[in-house]
């Protein structure tokens, strides 16, 4: 056997041993070198959320009592807490600047590995072929614009989906209790991202018990099916309308506070929507980019539908999925672009 040949069958097994976990891994990696090798990031509100936790930990020093003059603490479990939590802690023991950075590296493989549980909690055979798609969105433009809590909860988002979907059909007491644990770090991350994700999983919940009441009560043509059907909804019910207690609690002290929203022009919306100007950089390089990609999503819902027809298969559990997306891009053109004082 000649060397070229080893070589060639050094380089075969190379890449056979490189799987989809290496270059996940890899990408982590390359995503966090920019926030370690630069001395800042560059971020409009970063500063205030450093600033905000430097003075909740200097709040009840003796000699800082000018502070306790101008600012009132508020202990009241609201959202947008998390990062200034986070940030606090952090710096009894890191300089500033070294916790926002690890905040920062916190929040951007976050969402690629939250992301990467969603996954696998819904479709494990593909999980992480198809886990590359978390780091579009790793660095985003309402991280450039320093809304740390909103970009902390889209991580929280994609857990708190994840492992619902992964014991919905079992929810015991210690389930339940890790289940509410992570809404409540949603909740604490941000208000939108919380209510979203009951509203994803509710959409959920109704979809898949609805496809089997309707199958099954056309097959036996039986009430006591139906009301059979019904058990895992009452169920859902009884342990998810406590969150939603919280969630309509907060709603209507902000709708009393602030009853009115932000809203843009729907020329505007288009324009933001098309240019998917949620992954924005500094230059409009990316625009053709996301266009592109777009157009593949598009694409692929259409090879989707097609194949579906070719096979006769009309309805699908997974088909919730599609009407989580609806929603979504209906309330994207719909609800107000702002509310309330601040996004955090």
């Amino acid at each position: 056997m000649k060397l070229g040949d080893l070589g060639l069958s050094a380089n075969g097994l190379l890449i056979n041993r490189i799987s989809w976990k290496h270059l996940f891994v890899l990408f982590l990696i390359l995503h966090i070198i920019p926030i370690w090798i630069f001395s800042f990031f560059p971020s409009q509100d970063g500063v205030s959320h450093i600033y905000n936790a430097h003075v909740l930990k200097e709040y009840h020093r003796h000699e800082n009592y000018i502070i306790r003059d101008v600012w009132q603490l508020n202990l009241t479990v609201f959202p947008n807490w998390l990062s200034h939590i986070s940030l606090t802690g952090m710096l009894y023991v890191f300089p500033p600047i070294i916790a926002e950075k690890i905040l920062l590296t916190l929040m951007i493989i976050g969402i690629p590995i939250s992301f990467l549980y969603f996954l696998n909690a819904i479709h494990k055979e593909n999980a992480w072929v198809f886990s590359w798609l978390g780091f579009i969105f790793s660095y985003n433009y309402l991280l450039y614009m320093g809304f740390y809590n909103f970009t902390i909860s889209i991580s929280f988002f994609f857990l708190s989906f994840g492992y619902w979907w992964r014991h919905k059909d079992g929810m015991e007491v210690n389930n339940l209790i890790v289940f509410y644990s992570i809404l409540l770090l949603t909740y604490l991350s941000h208000f939108v991202s919380f209510g979203l994700v009951l509203l994803a999983i509710s959409v959920c919940q109704i979809c898949l018990c609805g496809v089997g009441i309707i199958s099954e009560t056309w097959r036996d043509r039986s009430t006591r099916v139906f009301f059979r059907g019904l058990r895992p909804l009452v169920q859902f019910a009884g342990y998810i309308l406590p969150i939603y207690f919280v969630l309509a609690t907060y709603y209507l002290q902000s709708l009393r506070d602030h009853n009115s929203g932000n809203y843009r022009g729907i020329e505007w919306v288009w324009e933001y929507f098309w240019g998917v100007k949620s992954i924005v950089y500094f230059t409009d390089w990316h625009i053709p980019v996301n266009q592109a990609l777009l157009g593949v999503l598009g694409l692929a819902v259409v090879m989707s539908l097609v194949y579906r027809i070719l096979r006769k298969e009309w309805i699908k559990k997974s088909d919730s999925f599609l009407l989580i997306s609806i929603i979504f891009t209906f309330m994207f053109f719909r609800a107000p672009w702002s509310f309330g004082p601040g996004d955090g």
